[in-house]
């Protein structure tokens, strides 16, 4: 998250509209490691940016997709008297694509597909899953 402002210089916010419906912008970004929060530099033309729940998704990628980098921030979405910031709840790490090929996408996310899985299957056992109840 600290490449923030650096190597991912805007993200993709993500957050719902007053109609509930979710609306998504790639903004610039920065983290401000005293407020342990990310500042959001500037507001989307014309969307109406509510305080609430809110993902930040920062990537980039080689122009041929050879390799990609990817992670998200849940949060919460507030306005303060400096701007908007994404209050950090969560950091969830994306399925990575590394340069050196397909013995080291496996070893990058070999681990997080067991854990995936694991916790697909759990889900699927849950009944409210199963019926929507």
């Amino acid at each position: 998250m600290e490449m923030l402002g650096e190597r991912y210089e805007r993200a993709v916010l993500s957050w719902l509209a007053p109609d509930g419906f979710p609306l998504s912008v790639r903004l610039p970004v920065r983290p401000d490691r005293e407020a342990r929060s990310i500042v959001i530099e500037a507001e989307p033309a014309g969307l109406p940016l509510l305080e609430g729940r809110a993902c930040l998704t920062a990537h980039r990628h080689h122009p041929e997709f050879k390799w990609q980098q990817n992670f998200q921030v849940r949060g919460n979405l507030i306005r303060g008297s400096e701007g908007w910031r994404l209050q950090p709840r969560r950091l969830v790490g994306g399925f990575e694509v590394p340069e050196g090929g397909f013995v080291a996408v496996m070893r990058e996310n070999f681990g997080k597909t067991l854990r995936f899985r694991r916790i697909a299957r759990e889900r699927l056992r849950e009944p409210s899953r199963l019926t929507g109840a």
